[in-house]
């Protein structure tokens, strides 16, 4: 598996912007994905692995998503595998982990998550082959 680690210390962070594949199909696979934020504000934001399938297909598969969120205030955002604006969004096999302390979220998903797709398709039995 590949490894892909954020780490969000100290930081107020408004509007961040995620990958944008246009007219094309995207494929996030076998990867480990780690996003720590300590201490921190953050709004509007994608925070992780965020992926716009503009016109195209977005597929998650066999990923491993690790999120620890402390001491920090979140509003509006994502925080770790994020996939939108796909015609369809596969969601398959993966393994998610979220540890938060002594903080606020609000109006955040956590996790892997998906929105705006024509097709949805989302099984969540990590299979680990």
């Amino acid at each position: 598996m590949k490894k892909s680690t954020l780490t969000i210390l100290g930081l107020s962070l408004l509007g961040a912007t995620p990958l944008i594949a246009e007219n094309g199909n995207v494929v996030i696979k076998n990867v480990v994905n780690e996003t720590t934020i300590k201490n921190s504000t953050i709004k509007d934001s994608s925070v992780g692995m965020s992926v716009s399938g503009n016109r195209g297909n977005v597929r998650i598969e066999k990923n491993v998503n690790i999120n620890s969120i402390k001491n920090s205030t979140i509003k509006d955002s994502q925080v770790g595998i994020h996939a939108r604006g796909g015609q369809d969004i596969e969601i398959r096999n993966n393994l998610n982990i979220a540890d938060i302390e002594n903080s606020v979220l609000d109006g955040v998903n956590v996790g892997i998550s998906d929105s705006t797709s024509n097709k949805i398709i989302i099984n969540d039995d990590f299979d680990s082959e």
